[in-house]
């Protein structure tokens, strides 16, 4: 963890001396480079595996949190204000401390900054691909309703797929995406085996079937540990 910074391992430690770190299980050793994906619940997925893998992965985190200002202007002009309808001053006073943690933390742990824009998104690909050939890992919580905090994953951006053929361009391999399931009920992270593209299909239809196969991944987990009933994602397919 050299890489990291002094507030993330401080955090990181606090945080394992309250509750002990989920623990690890894997059919496999974990691969030294990969792309984890996992289920956002409310940030409650990102935080376990950050706590709890050997090595943390570098997480993407959205650019707004890596400066005070902005960090602060999305707690207190959205986060609390319009998400969570706390009085506009309770909202303020409660932002002013907790972006200056907040951005200061994210940039400790060296996250990966994700912009909307396209123009500026190829710099989230850039420094991914960047540390994926450096040997590091990343790490993605890619839902399109990232505030679900239920067991079951559903829908999933799937940009963050271009990362394959980057990486097949750049090392001749397959970049392993890597799914992974929190139960803190159970006290486990669950790891999946690793899911590649296949380099002699159409992008567009393997995006399409890795996205599948990631998603079913970690439902199944889900349901396997038992914080699903299979009645409930027959319900969701």
């Amino acid at each position: 963890m050299d890489y990291v910074g002094f507030l993330f391992k401080l955090v990181r430690a606090f945080l394992n001396t309250v509750k002990r770190p989920l623990t690890l299980r894997c059919a496999q050793s974990l691969p030294p480079c990969a792309a984890y994906v996992v289920h956002h619940q409310n940030l409650r997925g990102p935080v376990q595996v950050m706590r709890s893998l050997p090595v943390p992965p570098r997480p993407w985190v959205l650019h707004v949190f890596f400066s005070y200002a902005e960090c602060y202007r999305q707690y207190a002009g959205y986060t609390f204000s319009k998400r969570l309808h706390w009085p506009r001053l309770l909202a303020r006073a409660v932002s002013i401390p907790l972006s200056l943690f907040v951005s200061a933390l994210v940039r400790s742990c060296r996250a990966v900054p994700v912009y909307r824009s396209l123009t500026h998104l190829r710099d989230t690909f850039r420094d991914s691909l960047d540390s994926l050939l450096r040997g590091e890992s990343v790490l993605i919580a890619p839902d399109v309703h990232y505030e679900d905090d239920g067991p079951l994953m559903r829908e999933m951006y799937e940009g963050f797929l271009q990362l394959a053929p980057l990486y097949r361009k750049r090392t001749g391999k397959p970049l392993p995406f890597v799914p992974l399931y929190c139960s803190p009920a159970r006290g486990e992270l669950f790891v999946g085996e690793p899911i590649y593209f296949q380099a002699d299909a159409p992008f567009s239809e393997e995006r399409v079937r890795v996205a599948r196969q990631l998603t079913d991944a970690i439902n199944s987990m889900a349901m396997a540990c038992g914080d699903v009933k299979e009645s409930a994602m027959r319900a969701a397919q």
